[in-house]
């Protein structure tokens, strides 16, 4: 689970604003792979691979910070401006 925090702000009767910071979150993947094959042409002998490859891994992913940062203007004191011509 991965943490963040946050704000939220009201300036004034109109507006509001708000930020989050994410913290970095690592996964740890876990993968298992076969690999087995041919190949088959028409004037050679099949080729195999010597019998199927396979292996193992484990790694880690580290997400990055996270910053967010947002505002809101609510209200109907919006007064309309003549548009010159």
């Amino acid at each position: 689970m991965g943490c963040q925090i946050g704000i939220l702000a009201k300036l004034d009767r109109y507006v509001n604003i708000g930020a989050t910071i994410k913290f970095p979150r690592t996964y740890t993947i876990k993968d298992v792979y076969i690999v087995n094959g041919s190949s088959n042409f028409t004037n050679t002998p099949t080729h195999f691979i010597y019998g199927p490859a396979s292996d193992r891994l484990e790694y880690d992913v580290v997400t990055p910070y996270e910053f967010t940062l947002g505002g809101a203007f609510t209200g109907n004191q919006l007064q309309s401006v003549p548009m010159l011509n």
